[in-house]
């Protein structure tokens, strides 16, 4: 390029400095200084402490035109002029020319992680090579990244983040929350958390390290996470358990489970030895049918007062609905009720099996027990109360056989321990009586004596002691420290009875009001039937 005269003399004259913005082209600042007419020499300032100097012949490359001091400088000539001398390697990308690879020793690479090709979520790679192609870490070269390898490479670290975060969420977070496990890990959990860490890039020993700080003490073992950290590198991505080879099973047949069930819908009451004798099929493998295909248990008949007839559940069902009905339009119903009946109490009455039972070491034998009977030495007792606690209790006398006559003066009693004790139960004359259906309590005599004095009566279903507070809470609480202790005389077994009446806590008597409600609805359920020990959904 020949320039003339003028502009040689305007070039030795004054040293001139273009510095173009390293914010506004997006590339290191550069400095262009023309000290003579013969040489250009061009500087690249970056942070990098090793600074190149090229220079270019004043023949072989064309310098950006110098205006006058009182002229602007054009710019975008000159970022044109640069992106020619600085930025070979994009036109040789567009050609299709290699590029030459540049890795110093010792130097980590960016972590990739490789993806199978169905996974949509992640920019696909072919190959490694193609994205480090360009990272030298020579100034000149760092200065050759195109926009598009930045791009994809910020795609590539984003969606490595995200992952990164949905791995610590899913092993390392539960485990920081919650040290002790609250519910049993699965052992796919943990497969799966070791094949996020393959996918993540880690080896085997970390994978191990992250599985022991995220589960803990159920961990799996070193030798089961190296195993299936092998199979997934080996490309075997499920995990599920492989396929085991082995002899079939040959009892646990269609064939024998027919059998099973017919022999025992003939009679539930065959034992697993005669069902083995019957079908010719193995003790154990009989029992795996009767309780794994079947569903069957063998379960114990519970004692009842009696079997009903049809009409006898309707009623139950039908008193049940209607206390329900109640209680619904007046929540406070059962807060004046008062309940009450009779129970005898005994110099002795054996424990029951539950209370007999105790804890031993292995190896001494059991305890034993001889069979015994209630003794002769008994009293009645008579007790009244309401959702508050005992209302009012006596002894029957010793001879005294509880009949209407007897029953009216316990009602009388029963009466001036409401006024004293309820006293705005009294006032208000708002209140029930609840007992059972015993002959006493249904004479005509005893009725007229209620409605006389304005003693509501609430019904009660024959034959119903599951539905009766006193039979279904307070006289087993109280026969609980009972049983089992011997007392020499009558006055002694009523002095221990009071006392254990006593020792019934208030709060008691609120949760039995409770219960009765809940039972009201079993009952419905069941249709009238006896349901103590039945399970409903």
């Amino acid at each position: 390029m020949k320039r003339t005269l003028s502009e040689r003399s305007s070039c030795r004259s004054q040293k001139r400095s273009y510095s173009m913005d390293q914010e506004e082209l997006d590339y290191p600042q550069i400095k262009i200084e023309v000290e003579d007419s013969e040489t250009l020499q061009i500087k690249v300032e970056h942070e990098d402490p090793e600074t190149r100097d090229v220079e270019v012949d004043e023949e072989e490359t064309e310098m950006p035109q110098v205006k006058e001091e009182d002229e602007e400088v054009d710019f975008l000539q000159v970022k044109e002029e640069e992106e020619e001398l600085l930025i070979p390697q994009v036109k040789q990308e567009e050609e299709g020319l290699e590029i030459p690879q540049v890795e110093e020793e010792g130097e980590r690479r960016f972590p990739l992680v490789k993806t199978e090709a169905n996974d949509p979520g992640r920019p696909q790679i072919k190959d490694e090579e193609d994205i480090f192609a360009c990272e030298d870490r020579r100034p000149l070269a760092l200065k050759q990244e195109t926009d598009d390898f930045l791009q994809m490479r910020q795609e590539i670290s984003d969606y490595d983040a995200v992952h990164l975060d949905e791995l610590e969420a899913a092993i390392l977070l539960p485990s920081s929350k919650n040290p002790k496990m609250a519910e049993p890990i699965d052992k796919r959990d943990q497969r799966t958390s070791i094949r996020c860490c393959f996918l993540l890039g880690k080896t085997a020993t970390e994978t191990l390290t992250m599985i022991q700080t995220a589960y803990k003490d159920e961990a799996l073992g070193r030798s089961q996470v190296f195993e299936w950290y092998g199979r997934f590198k080996s490309g075997q991505m499920s995990i599920e358990d492989s396929p085991r080879s082995g002899r079939p099973s040959t009892s646990r047949t269609e064939e024998n489970v027919r059998k099973i069930e017919a022999v025992v819908m003939a009679d539930r009451r065959r034992t697993i030895d005669e069902i083995e004798h019957l079908t010719g099929i193995s003790w154990s493998s009989c029992q795996r049918i009767l309780r794994e295909d079947l569903g069957l248990r063998r379960v114990a008949a519970k004692m009842v007062p009696r079997f009903l007839t049809t009409e006898q559940k309707q009623a139950r069902v039908d008193m049940c609905q209607e206390l329900k009905r109640q209680l619904e339009d007046d929540g406070g119903l059962f807060e004046k009720i008062i309940t009450g009946d009779e129970i005898w109490c005994y110099g002795y009455d054996p424990e029951t099996k539950q209370q007999s039972t105790q804890r031993r070491h292995q190896g001494p034998p059991r305890p034993k027990k001889a069979r015994q009977v209630r003794s002769a030495i008994k009293t009645m007792l008579i007790c009244f109360f309401d959702i508050k606690g005992m209302v009012h209790s006596e002894f029957v006398p010793p001879g005294q056989t509880v009949n209407q006559d007897f029953y009216l003066e316990v009602l009388r009693r029963l009466q001036e321990a409401v006024r004293l004790k309820r006293p705005a139960l009294w006032e208000s004359g708002d209140w029930w009586l609840h007992h059972d259906n015993a002959p006493a309590h249904r004479a005509l005599r005893v009725k007229q004596f209620l409605m006389k004095n304005g003693m509501a009566l609430l019904p009660h279903p024959l034959y119903s002691p599951d539905l009766a507070p006193c039979d279904f809470f307070l006289f087993p609480r109280m026969k609980k420290a009972l049983k089992g202790r011997r007392f020499d005389d009558v006055e002694e077994v009523q002095k221990k009875s009071k006392q254990a009446l006593k020792r019934i806590f208030t709060r008691e008597y609120a949760d039995c009001f409770e219960q009765w409600k809940s039972r009201l609805q079993r009952c419905i359920q069941a249709e009238g039937e006896y349901f103590e020990g039945d399970s409903f959904d």
